[in-house]
């Protein structure tokens, strides 16, 4: 009971620093947008997006995984998916858990523990897994502290970083950061690039504003095909790449007259005046998905006070295409709209069992030679694309 009591307080506490820390943005700083490719989003060309459609185009094999179903494996939520040899790693942000499982998807274990030791953490709010290295990054929000596991669940390194964030990835110039946090980042940054160490800040971008709150607790970095990150901030229509020391604006998203107006949210006074003004149903970025040449995102309008009917848009960069839809219509192979990660090659989508239709259910048992139960671990359906797609 004390130890349920202990965690609680701790859980509001890193609440209460997240919503009384972040804040909104000003303009960025030395991002480079000399490569900006602007895509006009013309919504009275929307159309219903036809799954077996996208599937004959683009994919030329799926393979369904269901995740074995006990105890110490159930999911509550999966925020992402790495595809490693034999391997799938699965961060759970329900539950805040490193699963593991392999391609066939047997589980093999849950990667560190929960706990107060000193090998063991409170609350994990993001994890970047290294391709290269076959090792797991797992941020402790309470801590500070970054566990840096191998796939048989040791701790090999501990890192302690000099700044607080909310998410993070890593490339070959050292950790970007996405914080709302003024520890050791004096200048507000929201975006900041540091050491492999996470000692020193190497660059910062997106200086806060001080007079009002906008918190996003979701990751805002996403890797593309070839491994390569993206950053999206909440209150902006770009998609900056992040291939160098310096962000680059590598997609600019046009809605027209419902595109917000940026310079003016970067210097509003007030939250208020920030909810008033997104009451003009702007047009707001959502996920975004890199896969090979096709770059996918959602959007819906801003405002807070009415439903809010969600885009998606593919834009093939190959042909110089976009395509805009409202809803989607699947099929038995693929029963769902529901992206959850890219890892390499493969595009991975999820659904739970419950979710499913009997004809649906009917179809999947029979691809895995498996009777599901509602109540059993979600499938993966992992699409490889049609080579002449790649390129």
């Amino acid at each position: 009971m004390i130890f349920k009591i202990k965690f609680s307080i701790l859980n509001i506490f890193a609440f209460y620093i997240c919503i009384c820390c972040c804040v909104n943005v000003k303009k960025p700083n030395n991002i480079n947008n000399e490569n900006e490719l602007v895509m006009h989003v013309d919504i009275s060309k929307v159309k219903v997006f036809d799954l077996n459609d996208f599937r004959n185009e683009y994919i030329s094999t799926i393979n369904y995984i269901h995740l074995e179903t006990t105890d110490e494996s159930l999911i509550g939520e999966i925020e992402k998916v790495y595809l490693h040899e034999n391997n799938i790693i699965i961060f759970d942000k329900k539950t805040e858990r490193i699963l593991l499982f392999n391609q066939d998807g047997k589980f093999i274990r849950q990667i560190g523990k929960r706990g107060q030791g000193p090998d063991e953490y409170n609350i994990l709010n993001d994890i970047y897994f290294d391709d290269l290295s076959g090792l797991i990054y797992a941020h402790e929000r309470i801590y500070n502290t970054i566990f840096i596991y191998n796939l048989e669940g040791i701790i090999v390194e501990k890192i302690k970083p000099n700044f607080r964030f909310n998410s993070f990835c890593k490339t070959k110039d050292g950790f970007w950061l996405y914080t709302c946090f003024k520890y050791n980042n004096p200048n507000g940054y929201n975006l900041m690039l540091v050491d492999l160490s996470m000692k020193t800040m190497l660059g910062g971008y997106f200086q806060q504003h001080p007079n009002f709150v906008n918190v996003e607790f979701k990751t805002r970095f996403r890797l593309d095909s070839e491994g390569i990150s993206y950053f999206t901030y909440p209150t902006s229509n770009c998609i900056f790449k992040l291939d160098s020391v310096t962000p680059v604006v590598s997609y600019k998203i046009d809605f027209g007259n419902k595109t917000a107006p940026y310079e003016k949210l970067a210097n509003l006074d007030s939250s208020e005046e920030y909810e008033k003004l997104m009451e003009n149903d702007y047009f707001k970025l959502g996920d975004c998905t890199f896969w090979n040449n096709i770059f996918i995102f959602s959007f819906s309008e801003s405002s807070l006070y009415k439903p809010r009917p969600l885009f998606t848009a593919h834009y093939n960069k190959k042909e110089s295409k976009l395509d805009i839809y409202r809803g989607y219509k699947n099929t038995k192979e693929m029963p769902t709209n529901n992206i959850v990660s890219v890892s390499g090659k493969a595009l991975i989508y999820s659904i739970f069992p419950f979710e499913l239709d009997a004809d649906h259910l009917e179809y999947i048992d029979k691809q895995i030679d498996k009777k599901l139960d509602e109540e059993d671990n979600p499938i993966l359906i992992i699409c490889y694309p049609k080579i002449q797609n790649l390129y």
